[in-house]
């Protein structure tokens, strides 16, 4: 629909182009017949000469000049000095004859140019045509404003559709925002479902399901409790047991105090299962007599 709104457009300033040019070279061309016609005015209704006004008070019944030279005899009319055998179109009248001869001289035009002057000025029998062709092109000038009304009105709405459409993309953006808040929400409330043991439940099953220990000793726990050693499990990797001699003494910078309110479960097999922090717990697959930290043996 854009494109061919466009395409339209483009057709429309196509059109307004190839029509001003035509406008310009029609303004020059009448530019040059609007000054032919107001000198064309101005010589035929200008005062005549003493010796035209002499021949014209003359007496009217006499034969027009055009007729006498063609050797036929013919009456003139008395007030229009309209001559009853020659053609109105030539303006054979004794006065327009006078007048198209003061005209021609001045101008220096010959008969077909004079009668295209005089009935261009609408003299002639075409007056009708010359005031039809001045309403004519009143209504082309009604109709060329309306076109450039118009085309300003498109280029209106062409600027207020070209907005509707940025707010459309805006309007896009936006649900896409609020679809990736919402995922992101629901991803939020999956991830607290996961930690909802810690918060629901007995004390016993808060830290199993934050430790993640099974209630079955491991048997890497079973042997250690055989040789007199007592196995701690680590909080994060559940597969790897620490262990430590229970002979020796931790140094004073790892001791702690074991509280009642902080074994979450009685001590079993001699399991120590409680989430201890990293410092205490000895690197893995090593015990506290072979570690090399300082203090340690």
């Amino acid at each position: 629909m854009r494109r061919k709104q466009s395409t339209v457009w483009q057709e429309s300033w196509v059109a307004r182009d190839t029509e001003n040019a035509e406008t310009t070279e029609n303004s020059k061309a009448h530019e040059i017949s609007n000054n032919l016609l107001k000198e064309f005015h101005k010589i035929y209704r200008g005062p005549g000469t003493k010796a035209e006004k002499r021949e014209l008070n003359q007496n009217y019944n006499q034969a027009c000049d055009r007729c006498y030279h063609k050797g036929i005899e013919c009456t003139s009319d008395e007030f229009t000095l309209l001559c009853k055998q020659c053609t109105y179109s030539m303006g054979c009248t004794k006065r327009d004859f006078l007048k198209r001869m003061r005209v021609q001289e001045r101008m220096n035009i010959n008969d077909s140019e004079y009668a295209a002057l005089y009935n261009a000025s609408g003299f002639g029998p075409q007056k009708s045509l010359h005031a039809a062709e001045q309403q004519v092109s009143r209504r082309l000038k009604k109709l060329r404003d309306k076109d450039n009304e118009i085309f300003n009105r498109e280029e209106k709405i062409r600027d207020d559709e070209e907005r509707l459409r940025i707010q459309e993309e805006r309007l896009c953006i936006k649900k896409e925002r609020l679809q990736s808040k919402e995922e992101a929400l629901r991803i939020r409330e999956e991830r607290l479902q996961c930690f909802a043991p810690m918060f629901t439940g007995s004390e016993e099953q808060r830290v199993h399901s934050y430790a993640g220990i099974e209630d079955t000793p491991s048997p890497s726990s079973q042997d250690s409790a055989s040789h007199g050693s007592s196995s701690i499990m680590h909080p994060m990797n559940l597969n790897f047991p620490t262990t430590f001699s229970t002979g020796l003494i931790p140094p004073a910078s790892l001791s702690f105090e074991f509280k009642e309110s902080f074994l979450p479960t009685p001590l079993a097999e001699g399991h120590l299962r409680l989430p201890l922090p990293p410092s205490f717990i000895a690197p893995i697959g090593k015990t506290w007599a072979d570690s090399s930290t300082p203090g340690m043996h």
